[in-house]
């Protein structure tokens, strides 16, 4: 769906502090639109990194994942992968700038969204 303009549906601003305030909103809700007819993902409706990593060559081997969140993940979801295989959750701690993850098989390539 398309959405050309929204029209803020009111009385015409008549105070110069009125009509500054109504082309305020028109600008924010014009981007607005925009945003809206490009699409949303994940990254516009909540604080999450989107990233694609390679685990170790050697399976049950840990890897960190760097994701810039700048807090403690809660968890992770994996979007897809390029073989068979497990991404599970290492032995050390999550931190504000890595989690750590391992994989049943050598080098599995996943894209993954940490949240």
């Amino acid at each position: 769906m398309q959405i050309d303009r929204v029209d803020l549906g009111k009385a015409p601003a008549t105070t110069d502090f009125e009509k500054n305030l109504d082309k305020s909103f028109q600008r924010l809700m014009d981007q607005l639109v925009q945003i809206l007819n490009k699409g949303l993902i994940p990254s516009d409706n909540f604080s999450c990194y989107i990233g694609s990593i390679t685990t170790n060559g050697t399976p049950g081997v840990e890897s960190s994942v760097a994701h810039g969140l700048k807090r403690v993940p809660s968890g992770y979801i994996v979007l897809s992968r390029n073989q068979a295989g497990i991404l599970y959750d290492g032995s050390s701690s999550w931190t504000v700038s890595n989690i750590y993850v391992k994989a049943n098989v050598a080098s599995l390539t996943t894209k993954i969204m940490i949240f």
